[in-house]
């Protein structure tokens, strides 16, 4: 009889995926790869077991069969009892449907399978009804009167890439007759195998494993830290509270811990963080200044480590631009730490995040992050038909990683010339354009958040924004931009508006952030340049999250001109 067999998975707690003899067991897989590498170790400690049978189906699972019978070679001479491969055919779940699961279990009998073999089917999916949740019940409650009479364990493996069918939520509902239930995920560069529930597992906690790959043998191992899967915490990881930060965030700083250890570059950090787990990185951002190099190792190690590493940025000397701040939030980092911020204050933030997970979405591909930050290559004044399409391109581009934008409508007062209030307008910023209708002018400002909006209008304007216009109406959110740009092009097409370009270009350059990329825009660009100073909005606030306003905020100039509580931060988790 044999009583228990292990998970295809190695160094796992000893107590942590036993599959015991009278249950069945299942294992979800959303990975492709990482299920193929688990499902051949588990038919292989099965094996090792005693006699095995193996239902495949469709024509990766006789990929698998192949795979797994090429793997055993000269080493399954003495393994005991026989090996036994069953193909399921395709309409195998529309027979069970119409005869009953029972019918599956008899001619598997009748095949030479018996209580004493072990029995693993990969893409067991293939064999129930998932439409019908009454046939759904019964085919399981079959299934576990049937496991309760053998004398080995039985594992499932289901596939459901990327929950792409929604296989878990069901299977969720079945606690008494699927009280074995694990889901393989890949995650940044490894895996995670979560315990949704297991006979006698505490059934309050869902612990989760990080797992790595081995590439010389394509096996699957834990990385040695377990969390806890609905709280996304770290209850141990080997290096947890090891700290590695570069030289220059510590730079000319009291107190740091003597424990630290400081790399001197990125490339001695990358070495030292090789097998990092769970452990906290502290990188410098020195404004814009290197910050292709910072932004392209965030994402590296954040797509090669677990979760469970921290990594923090500290501003030092300059301030990080917002989109950029947003980028690197988007691309991997736990948080960001204003150079305001004391150090001993760093000292205390990084300690209570020891237990901490990544939990954010990061964006896969490097360059699609870069080009969703930059705004397009383009400032000053444009028509009406133009500015509508940029500000649409810019929207659009930068709606991955959630970046921030204003629109200002400036209503012009009845004493002032339209030219006169556009002329004064010195957008020189990449990114930052404006255009009028009849009454009043729309600037667009990229990246640019509604309580940073009154201090980049002082700066814009040639005179004070009092004697141009009555007040400001602000669109902060894409929803409302959207709406005020649609209606924009929709005047602009049933009644043209007049097109300044002629008059307001002059062949100065433009103003372009330190740091280029090369970024994607949409459709033709035109460069209007101006001869005014450029604005530049600077983030100053100590906290990184705070809720937004989602409304459209006027505010008229003979009023004091005040952010709302609201209007501190658009980052959010």
């Amino acid at each position: 009889m044999i009583d228990q067999t292990h998970l295809g998975v190695f160094g796992l707690p000893a107590d942590v995926g036993l599959c015991s003899a009278g249950l069945t067991s299942v294992l979800l897989v959303r990975d492709e790869a990482l299920g193929q590498c688990c499902a051949l170790s588990a038919a292989r400690n099965f094996r090792q077991a005693g006699p095995l049978a193996i239902l495949a189906s469709g024509e990766s699972g006789q990929k698998f069969m192949d795979r797994f019978a090429r793997s055993l070679g000269t080493v399954d001479k003495d393994n005991p009892g026989p090996l036994v491969f069953f193909r399921v055919t395709n309409d195998c779940a529309e027979v069970i449907g119409r005869l009953g699961a029972d019918r599956f279990f008899d001619e598997i009998g009748v095949c030479g399978v018996t209580a004493h073999h072990t029995l693993l089917i990969q893409e067991g999916q293939a064999i129930f009804d998932w439409q019908n949740k009454n046939l759904f019940i019964q085919q399981w409650q079959a299934w576990k009167e049937w496991a309760a009479n053998r004398h080995a364990p039985i594992l499932l493996i289901i596939k459901d890439i990327n929950g792409a069918h929604g296989f878990l939520p069901l299977l969720q509902t079945l606690p008494e007759l699927v009280p074995n239930l694990a889901v393989l995920d890949g995650d940044c560069g490894g895996g995670l195998l979560t315990i949704e529930r297991w006979v006698g597992q505490d059934k309050s906690v869902h612990r989760q494993f990080g797992l790595k790959l081995s590439e010389q043998d394509k096996s699957l191992s834990s990385d040695s830290s377990e969390m806890n899967a609905g709280g996304q915490v770290v209850f141990y990881a080997p290096d947890q509270g090891r700290v590695i930060a570069t030289a220059a965030t510590v730079a000319g700083v009291k107190g740091v811990p003597a424990e630290w250890i400081v790399a001197s570059d990125l490339s001695d950090m990358e070495a030292i963080c090789d097998n990092a787990v769970a452990a906290t990185i502290l990188l410098h951002a020195d404004g814009d200044h290197e910050f292709e190099a910072l932004s392209r190792f965030v994402h590296r190690m954040r797509s090669s480590h677990p979760r469970s590493l921290k990594i923090i940025v500290r501003e030092t000397t300059n301030k990080l631009r917002y989109n950029n701040e947003l980028m690197l939030l988007r691309l991997g980092i736990n948080l960001m730490v204003y150079k305001e911020i004391p150090f001993s204050r760093v000292v205390q933030i990084i300690n209570t995040m020891s237990d901490q997970v990544f939990s954010r979405p990061m964006e896969n591909e490097y360059l699609l992050a870069v080009q969703a930050a930059e705004p397009n290559q383009i400032a000053g004044y444009l028509s009406p038909s133009i500015f509508c399409r940029e500000v649409t391109a810019m929207l659009k581009r930068s709606e991955r990683i959630d970046l921030g934008h204003s629109l200002i409508r400036l209503p012009i007062l009845s004493r002032v010339a339209q030219l006169d209030a556009l002329q004064a307008c010195q957008a020189r910023r990449l990114g930052d354009i404006f255009t009028a209708d009849q009454n009043s002018i729309y600037l667009f400002l990229f990246a640019c958040r509604e309580s940073d909006v009154d201090s980049t209008l002082d700066r814009l304007f040639s005179v004070p924004v009092t004697e141009l216009f009555s007040s400001h109406i602000i669109e902060p959110t894409p929803e409302l931009i959207w709406e005020s740009i649609d209606q924009l092009r929709r005047d602009n097409e049933n009644s043209p508006m007049h097109d300044y370009s002629s008059v307001l270009q002059v062949d100065l350059p433009i103003l372009e952030d330190k740091a280029k990329r090369s970024i994607a825009t949409a459709g033709p660009q035109k460069q209007m340049k101006q001869i005014f100073p450029s604005s530049s909005v600077e983030t100053t606030e100590l906290k990184l999250i705070c809720p937004v306003d989602k409304h459209r905020a006027m505010r008229p100039f003979s009023l004091p001109r005040r952010a709302t509580a609201g209007m501190c931060s658009t980052l959010s988790e």
